[in-house]
């Protein structure tokens, strides 16, 4: 039961971080000096941002709490790349997107949506980059094939 717990608690992680990250594809509707919609929506993405992260935080700490039950290893993914395909992914575009948040730090009149996507690439895959190269992930790798069951 465990096991399907942990598989669950890692979805719902991603999703919760995406949701989180997904929020910046917003900000071209937020204002924080404008209209009350506009106010109205720039205060909901904050709210929704935050929530995002604190549960997909929290889903983390749970499989953490739960695999160092079984095994005792730690590491921190922050210093680590490339450690599995799904890493490879994630952090190719944290990569590219570091290189975009540059750029618009020096670019002034860079169109909102393009910023605004940028911004989501740079967060999602920070977030994505610790998981895939987290002990957590590897946990979960091998419940996967513990179980042979499908994720």
């Amino acid at each position: 039961m465990t096991e399907k717990k942990n598989q669950l608690y890692f979805l719902i992680a991603i999703i919760s971080f995406f949701v989180s990250s997904a929020t910046a594809l917003l900000l071209p509707f937020a204002l924080f000096e404008g209209a009350e919609q506009q106010r109205s929506i720039a205060y909901s993405l904050g709210a929704v941002f935050w929530v995002g992260l604190i549960i997909g935080i929290f889903s983390m700490l749970l499989i953490d709490k739960n695999r160092k039950k079984k095994r005792q290893r730690n590491s921190l993914p922050f210093i680590r790349f490339f450690r599995n395909k799904e890493a490879l992914v994630f952090d190719s575009m944290f990569i590219i997107s570091i290189v975009g948040v540059v750029i618009l730090l020096f670019t002034r009149g860079v169109n909102q949506w393009l910023s605004s996507t940028i911004i989501f690439m740079f967060l999602f895959s920070l977030e994505m980059h610790c998981i895939f190269n987290g002990e957590n992930y590897q946990y979960i790798k091998f419940l996967n094939k513990k179980s042979k069951g499908r994720f």
